[in-house]
């Protein structure tokens, strides 16, 4: 699934563990843990990529 900045909170919702993911920018791999910070109005959803990398998507 293609993760960008306009990506819906449904859509990020629906992303579990273990799912393929790619980011704008070519980061691409399996997530291995989801992070979902909610301050105020602000979400933030960070993907860990079982490569060493994360995209990161706040709404």
């Amino acid at each position: 699934m293609l993760v960008k900045q306009n990506t819906t909170v449904a859509q990020l919702d629906s992303i579990k563990v273990g799912d393929n993911i790619e980011d704008e920018n070519g980061n691409v791999g399996v997530v291995f843990k989801i992070d979902i910070s909610k301050y105020r109005k602000v979400e933030r959803y960070i993907f860990r990529i079982k490569n060493d990398g994360t995209i990161e998507v706040t709404k």
